[in-house]
């Protein structure tokens, strides 16, 4: 079961729009919401678990004010303004082409041929066989490190962004993007990537010593400004208008550049360890403050840190980072006078891993399979506590079973193989999830 909760201002008007279709012979049934503020992902895909959040988003809050604080680039929310709308399509057998994502795509080749699925769930129908199409109005900024871009490109393709309308703003070493925007995709939206090697805090502008790939979480003025034009230009371009170059530190790039929602992919394996010491309620609320001080979000979704090659001790690391990062949003109150974010929701990602890592390591069976059925035990209700401690303690030692050539952070074997191989061993047939134990496969 994964989460997405929040807190918002609430009264009983809504400009918004929410449009759910789902095609035939997609597995609507298994993914419709089952109560307000969660949703069923089991083994659901990366990308669908991205989109349907944020559609759900609008859904659970429908004819709340919380959805109108969503737009932040419009000042009023007069009848003629055109509505909101994120929709999306779960369509069985559609193809995923990691089109702008060259570098981590989960390719059969090489070593490790064809990917296998050795968890019996991974082959079930309506498991892990569908992609998402999605449309949208919105403007979306993912802030992470490599996985983030990861995220930012498959929502792109998603919305169907053409190469053409691909703007990257800034590399952040030889072809690796760093600063990227698709706009307009399907639906008049925008959907941009923000490379960043910590926290997103507002102290750390300008610091060009620790941009990525330096570890730090520096980022530029500069850039923002740089995505920020992008966008007001892409979006004049599609209307055809001519745009000319707003004056350095006018209203109308800073205004009409905004984004209506920041999602935070946190790149926790670029902290400096132990990394939990990170995740303070002040670090948090930096983040989320400068999300709408820079990029002038009114709502502001946290991923949780999912499983990866970086963590040693689940509980030590993943529970209470995660804990924290729960604990923030349900007890974010937004301002009264619907200044700043109005709205912190949380994206559990973490859940999501922990489940296809159970998995996966009962199809290897270093685990025993009974154990999984502690993943229909948790109270949605709580973080992370009750089934989620006792899942953590079954999966815990399998941390220690590791292999490849990193000295630091070896990959887990259970996490991202399809085969039990040695602690020496450089390489292992990869599964459907995990590209290389921090990555993620999204074609699956």
């Amino acid at each position: 079961m994964t989460m997405l909760r929040s807190r918002a201002k609430t009264n009983t008007t809504s400009d918004f729009t929410q449009i759910n279709e789902y095609l035939p012979n997609t597995p609507s049934k298994n993914y419709r919401p089952k109560k307000r503020g969660s949703f069923s992902l089991v083994f659901a895909s990366f990308l669908f678990l991205l989109v349907l959040g944020l559609g759900l988003a609008f859904h659970q809050i429908f004819n709340t004010s919380f959805l109108s604080s969503l737009s932040s680039s419009s000042s009023s929310s007069s009848s003629q303004e055109a509505p909101v709308v994120i929709s999306y399509k779960l369509i069985r057998g559609l193809p995923y082409n990691s089109t702008f994502d060259p570098f981590y795509a989960c390719k059969a080749d090489g070593y490790t041929g064809a990917r296998a699925a050795v968890a019996p769930a991974f082959s079930k129908k309506g498991v892990v066989d569908f992609n998402v199409q999605l449309s949208t109005s919105l403007k979306i900024l993912i802030v992470g490190d490599s996985v983030g871009i990861q995220f930012s490109q498959a929502l792109q393709e998603a919305a169907g962004a053409n190469t053409a309308d691909r703007h990257v703003v800034k590399y952040a070493w030889r072809d690796h993007e760093g600063v990227h925007l698709a706009s307009p995709v399907s639906g008049g939206g925008a959907v941009a990537g923000f490379r960043i090697t910590g926290l997103f805090r507002y102290s750390q502008k300008d610091n060009h010593f620790q941009l990525a790939p330096i570890s730090g979480g520096g980022w530029m003025q500069q850039h923002v400004d740089m995505l920020k034009e992008a966008v007001v230009n892409s979006t004049a371009t599609a209307a055809g208008e001519t745009k000319t170059k707003p004056a350095k530190g006018g209203a109308g790039a800073a205004e009409q550049g905004n984004f209506d929602v920041v999602i935070h992919q946190f790149p926790y394996g670029w902290l400096e360890r132990p990394p939990e010491i990170h995740f303070t309620q002040e670090a948090l609320f930096d983040a989320v403050n400068t999300s709408h001080h820079v990029f002038g979000a009114k709502t502001v979704i946290l991923q949780t840190v999912p499983l990866q090659n970086n963590v040693f001790d689940m509980k030590q690391e993943l529970i209470n980072v995660n804990n924290a990062i729960f604990d923030f949003s349900n007890n974010y109150i937004p301002p009264s006078d619907g200044s700043g974010v109005q709205t912190v929701m949380v994206m559990d990602i973490a859940w999501f891993s922990f489940n296809l890592f159970a998995h996966n390591a009962a199809g290897l069976k270093m685990i025993p399979s009974s154990h999984l059925k502690i993943l229909k035990q948790r109270d949605q209700k709580h973080s992370y506590h009750g089934a989620m401690l006792k899942l953590v303690d079954i999966l815990n030692p399998v941390l220690d079973k590791r292999m490849g050539t990193n000295k630091l952070y070896r990959r887990i074997v259970g996490h991202s193989c399809a085969e039990v191989v040695g602690n020496s061993t450089k390489d292992c047939k990869g599964n459907i999830y995990s590209n290389d134990g921090m990555h993620w496969c999204m074609v699956s």
